[in-house]
This record gives C-alpha cells, sequence and structure tokens, in this order.
C-alpha cells in the first residue's frame, strides 16, 4: 500500500474513533473505486449539511510532518464547532435580517437526491437540481426542507430570489493558476506533487469564490442568473465544468484551445478519480451565453440530428 493509501486508511480510522463520542456518523468510500483518495463522509441526520472531507489536501500537511492525530483532532473541531452553531440556531427568535443574510442557493446532482429533495422546495436546472439552505460556513448548514419554508414565512419564490441573490454577496472572479500558486507556495510541495497541479492550469480558467475564506459550495454559481451575468460582463461567453458540488471551473470560450469533448473528458476524469460520489455534480459541460445556461454542445447536435432527420425522409420519397 502506497503512503497515501496508507494516510487515508490511518486518518479514516482515527477520525471514526473521534466521532464515536457524538451522533456524526463517518464513512469512507472504497479505496479501489478508481478514485485518488476519496473523500470522506459526515452525517448527522438528513437535515444538517457537513462538507465531505479531502484527505488528498490533508495528506501534503502529513508529508510536512504534522500527525494524523494532529490533523484529525483539527478536523473533528472545526465540524463540531459548525454543527454545534448550526444545532443550536433558534429560527424563530433570530434577527430576521440575519436569518434571510444566512439563506444561500445550493446545488446537488437531480438523479442522486431525487428521493430527499421530495420534502423540499427546490427547481430543477439542466441535470442538477438547485435548493436552499440556511449557512453557518465552511460549507456547513441545514436544508430548508417545506415545513422550515413555512416558518420563515416565504413563498417557494421568495425564498429562491433571496438564496440566489446571496450566491454572489463577497465573491470575486479568481484564476485558477494565481490560486495554484498561492497553494504551491504555502504548503511549499515538491516537482512531483506540482504535476496534478499544472495539469488543472493548462487551460485558461477561473472560479467564482471567496479569498480569503473556504466554503464548499461554490458551483452554487450556476442557480444565480445575476453571478452567471457578472461573469460574463468579464469574460464574454464561458463554459462552466460542473465537477463537484464544492467547486465549478469557468473557461472564457474566446480563450479555450481545448474540444468540448475534451473538457467533458477532464470533468468526467476528475469526478471518477477525486470526488465523491455524493459530491458529484455533473459530467457534462454547461455553457453560458450571456443569456441562457445550457448543455453544451447541445444545439450542435440538435442540428445534426435534424440533418440525419432530413437526409432519410428525403432517402423514402
Amino acid at each position: 500500500m502506497d503512503d497515501k493509501k496508507q494516510f487515508y486508511k490511518e486518518f479514516l480510522e482515527e477520525m471514526k474513533k473521534a466521532m464515536e463520542s457524538t451522533d456524526i456518523k463517518v464513512s469512507g468510500d472504497d479505496l479501489n473505486s478508481g478514485t485518488e483518495l476519496p473523500g470522506i463522509n459526515f452525517h448527522l441526520n438528513d437535515n444538517v449539511i457537513i462538507p465531505s472531507v479531502y484527505p488528498e489536501v490533508l495528506f501534503i500537511e502529513y508529508k510536512h510532518g504534522i500527525p494524523v492525530e494532529d490533523i484529525v483532532i483539527a478536523e473533528k473541531s472545526m465540524i463540531l464547532e459548525k454543527v454545534a452553531e448550526a444545532s443550536s440556531f433558534d429560527m424563530h427568535n433570530a434577527d430576521p435580517e440575519e436569518v434571510v443574510g444566512k439563506i444561500r442557493a445550493t446545488v446537488v446532482n437531480y438523479d442522486s437526491a431525487k428521493d430527499w429533495l421530495k420534502n423540499m422546495p427546490h427547481e430543477k436546472l439542466l441535470d442538477v437540481a438547485v435548493y436552499a439552505k440556511i449557512d453557518f460556513g465552511a460549507g456547513c448548514g441545514f436544508k430548508v426542507d417545506n415545513s422550515m419554508l413555512a416558518d420563515l414565512h416565504m413563498t417557494k419564490e421568495e425564498l429562491f430570489k433571496i438564496a440566489k441573490e446571496n450566491v454572489l454577496r463577497d465573491r470575486e472572479l479568481i484564476k485558477v493558476e494565481e490560486i495554484a500558486l498561492d497553494y504551491i507556495c504555502e504548503h511549499s510541495i515538491n516537482e512531483d506533487e506540482i504535476q496534478d497541479i499544472a495539469a488543472l492550469v493548462k487551460m485558461p480558467s477561473y472560479i467564482f469564490d471567496y479569498r480569503n475564506k473556504v466554503e464548499s459550495d461554490g458551483a452554487a454559481i450556476i442557480s444565480s442568473p445575476g453571478t452567471l451575468k457578472q461573469i460574463h460582463e468579464k469574460l464574454g461567453d464561458f463554459y462552466i465544468l460542473p465537477c463537484c458540488v464544492e467547486q465549478v471551473l469557468i473557461v472564457p470560450k474566446s480563450e479555450c484551445k481545448t474540444e468540448l469533448q475534451d473538457l467533458e473528458k477532464f470533468v468526467a476524469e476528475m469526478s471518477r478519480r477525486e470526488i465523491p460520489l455524493q459530491d458529484q455534480l455533473s459530467v457534462r459541460v454547461y455553457e453560458f451565453d450571456g443569456t441562457v445556461l445550457k448543455m453544451a454542445g447541445n444545439n450542435l447536435a440538435l442540428e445534426k440530428d435534424n440533418i440525419t432527420d432530413t437526409i432519410k425522409h428525403h432517402r423514402l420519397r
């Protein structure tokens, strides 16, 4: 077993032990499932959102001399702090402005979430579902279900208007290359470890996120027309690579020299290697032209189908 997989195994076991005194269940994916290092998942109940932990990043800390036990303690502390904040939040007695400020749109693969979406206000967008959460930072929060919507004294339309507008707040367009360089400098990683990062910055790409804090809902931008239009004002028409619920990559079409089918292969490979199943968003590439968000290449496929149908029709005459 290589160093990464051994670290994953130790980290998962230590995290399970650390959470035994809580109601939070810890699980990990099969190391043979095809991912590099699978994400580790946390579950309290169906309404509380706890983001997955990605040991790939933590492995770098481990290689720089931080013991597994210390990494587990730090991760556990952050999770419990946010879960406690979410669990103790009294929506009925809270300042209404505070509640409204915490409402955020978020997205999930529609087919994988069909069952629990039945009890929640949601919208279908392409192959994803948009739902709302009360956000407590670092990816933690709780889902707004139908009973909570009634407690908020809002209509579904009012909820999603606020949730989508709040996606834009404090986020900015950041070059992936810039993030990668900061990451390399911060972790002093060696040349071998730079290879995966180099692959990510071969294409001109951006994220639209917070610069100075970590969140886990970067993909929510696809739910917000105002956000997409703001990005379009700066980049023109662009592709969206929806690798996972935590983040999407934005690629300006004017600068993209990669074929669409290769972009789709990139998304599929990223999902297969690195993203836990519950965090996978889509294997398709989206595009935005300033007006409409759609599956990239759909018009071309439709044109080809129409041409084929026309040829068949004429042959039959």
